[in-house]
């Protein structure tokens, strides 16, 4: 509803709305409606509210709804009139007098004066009715209009932001064709500069290395020198050895002889510490080798590379699997769709993204709950009709659940929190989908409103929605022609998951979205970003539910619920960002 409508329209728009789900029955629409006019809300303005409504979805009890309101508007009619009746039938009187003066009348002849009054007011009853129809049809046609001027101007907007998005394509491809050709150009310098030094490095080696066999010739020699010398000094001992003992026999013993001095080598022979010299000139050669060789140029630190796309990733135990899926660009909306989402527009995923592959069960959101200690009690649950109950909560959604099911009964305010532990948790960015993302998900590459296409007894095979178990718990509900064998949630991944191989986009339960909420998509971000202007105490969902009837059951649908609602029907799906 816009927001200059009366408070009495807005109520019954929203009752109609839950009609449409299913939250409430016929009999109830009748009597808030019968309520609504008792207060004295304007049965044309409800009127004008049902005709919008049944733009979005025409059901045959809407014609009861219909006739009801006119009938009002009769009613109120004849109240404004009633003073006016008297009136004319004293004029009609004046006038039999003042054209009949001194006349005698009959009494059939005043009661047919009488008469004539009566007649016309019928005739006024009819032609006021007639102008209370066309006065809706005048304001349904001024509202079609109103609603083709936005859609023009979203179109314009639309091809502007197409063709801002090209410029900054072509701008970006040609920055990037320059940004390739210099690197090109540098790493080729550096190529042959790296070539260069190497060659240097290769002339060095080969000099150290015949500077290396020179020492080590140079000092073969002197051990051989070394070797020799020893040899004479040990003959020379000998031989004075042999003297001194010739001369012992012939001469009587004297004193002891002084000690023997140390034998000088011959003239020309070198020195004992000539080895000792070439061993420390050699290690100090290999020593300045060794300090002067280039140090080695390290190579650029390599960007961590992102996941391929199709690859599954989990950060912890407790964290939930995340696909990774890749960038690309989609159509965002449907022409024949809801009219929040008629306005088609291209939106580009430019960086690949990790999704996860189920919504958040309840096994997933308990870790959450038994860490931080989080109170999430109080939700609306379905039994015949949507009711709050302060004791349900999502451990406790009002049917019965394994730790596989997705986990429900959760706000936005509870999803944000989540999505904060597990970042803190494993230092990745963890968040909610923007509106953009999970379209683009569900969608993965398509444009028909579903997977299954047109053939609604496929509904079964692909999404836990609405049908034959859910209308024999609940006679009555608008189901699919087939039988998935759930009426509430379902375990995650039990049905067909979509081509990117996420489970359960459409069907189980609704998902939410970081987007605040906006009527269309007029000025809506085109990058895939969170749109976050507008009325932020409200939050859009995305995807169906075990709940939802078929005509709500599509990849476009979109609704909106305050922050900190709760209901048996929303879950969790998270993302996690990739890279810096």
């Amino acid at each position: 509803m816009k927001s200059n409508s009366s408070p009495e329209a807005q109520t019954f728009d929203k009752v109609l709305r839950a009609f449409e789900i299913r939250g409430i029955n016929y009999a109830d629409v009748l009597s808030r409606l019968r309520r609504l006019l008792a207060k004295g809300a304007s049965p044309t303005e409800l009127l004008v509210v049902l005709r919008r409504r049944e733009s979005h979805e025409r059901l045959p009890e809407y014609a009861g709804v219909e006739v009801l309101l006119l009938q009002a508007m009769e009613r109120e009619r004849e109240t404004a009139n009633t003073s006016v009746a008297p009136a004319i039938a004293e004029e009609a009187v004046v006038d039999l007098q003042l054209e009949n003066s001194g006349k005698n009348f009959s009494a059939e002849a005043f009661e047919a004066a009488l008469r004539v009054p009566e007649r016309t007011e019928a005739e006024l009853r009819t032609l006021r009715l007639a102008l209370a129809e066309r006065d809706v049809a005048l304001e349904e046609l001024r509202q079609a209009l109103g609603v083709r001027d936005a859609e023009l101007d979203a179109a314009r907007i639309a091809l502007e932001a197409e063709q801002h998005a090209a410029r900054d394509l072509e701008q970006a491809l040609a920055e990037s064709t320059a940004s390739e050709q210099a690197a090109r150009e540098a790493a080729r310098r550096a190529a042959e500069e790296a070539q260069a030094d190497l060659q240097r490095l290769h002339e060095a080696l080969a000099e150290r290395t015949k500077e290396i066999a020179a020492l080590e010739a140079e000092l073969r020699a002197a051990r051989a020198q070394q070797a020799s010398v020893a040899s004479r000094s040990r003959a020379a001992e000998v031989a004075a050895a042999f003297l001194e003992a010739q001369t012992n026999r012939v001469t009587p013993r004297g004193p002891e002889p002084a000690p023997r001095q140390p034998d000088v080598a011959p003239k020309g022979a070198p020195p004992r510490a000539l080895g000792l010299i070439a061993v420390a000139v050699l290690l100090a050669g290999l020593a300045a080798l060794y300090l002067h060789r280039p140090a080695p140029v390290p190579a650029p630190a390599k960007p961590a590379a992102l996941p391929n796309a199709g690859t599954v990733i989990r950060d912890c135990p407790v964290c939930p699997e995340m696909k990774v899926l890749p960038g690309g660009r989609f159509k965002q909306g449907s022409p024949g769709g809801y009219a929040s989402a008629r306005v088609v527009h291209w939106v580009a995923i430019r960086r690949p993204i990790a999704m996860s592959t189920n919504p958040a069960t309840v096994d997933d959101f308990r870790q959450f709950v038994a860490a931080t200690g989080r109170d999430m009690h109080g939700c609306d649950i379905y039994d015949g009709g949507w009711k709050p109950r302060a004791d349900a909560s999502w451990d406790r959604p009002g049917f019965s659940q394994t730790g596989d099911d997705p986990v429900t009964c959760v706000s936005w305010d509870d999803a944000e929190a989540y999505a904060k532990w597990l970042s803190t948790r494993t230092g990745h960015r963890y968040r909610l989908p923007s509106a953009s993302e999970w379209e683009y998900a569900a969608r993965a590459g398509t444009e028909t409103p579903s997977p299954w296409g047109a053939d609604d007894r496929s509904a079964c095979a692909n999404a836990n929605v609405a049908d034959a178990s859910a209308r024999h718990r609940y006679p009555g509900w608008t189901v699919f022609p087939c039988d998935d064998g759930y009426v509430y949630t379902s375990p995650a991944g039990v049905f067909k998951p979509s081509p990117f191989g996420l489970n359960d986009m459409l069907g189980n339960v609704l998902q939410w979205t970081e987007d605040c909420w906006h009527d269309t998509y007029v000025g809506a971000p085109i990058d895939g970003s969170a749109w976050l202007g507008g009325d932020c105490s409200q939050h859009e969902i995305r995807g169906a539910s075990w709940f939802s009837t078929p005509s709500h059951v599509r990849v476009d649908y979109r609704d909106r619920f305050p922050s900190d609602y709760r209901t048996s029907s929303v879950g969790i799906r998270l993302v996690r960002e990739l890279g810096p």
